[in-house]
């Protein structure tokens, strides 16, 4: 009788990390998402810029901080003006 119970409890375990793997795997990918779109831009030589709302600097590759010889990195704070 006990190794049915243990043997039920080990399977009811198995069975939510399973579907707590499946969930975090579904979240994992949907997070991906937006930097496996923006990876690409970011090895281009040339000056690429992602702006947010009110034209805040939401990211940029290392050729646009060169050419405006900025050390600032977008974090959505700066105006993408007051770079250069």
């Amino acid at each position: 009788m006990k190794n049915w119970k243990l043997q039920k409890e080990i399977e009811s375990a198995n069975e939510e990390l399973t579907t707590t793997n499946q969930e975090l795997k579904h979240e994992l990918t949907f997070l991906m998402k937006p930097m496996i779109i923006l990876e690409p831009l970011f090895l281009l030589h040339e000056t690429m810029l992602v702006l947010g709302k009110n034209l805040r600097i939401k990211s940029a590759n290392k050729a646009f901080y060169q050419k405006f010889e900025s050390s600032r990195r977008g974090n959505g704070l700066e105006y993408f003006y007051m770079i250069g």
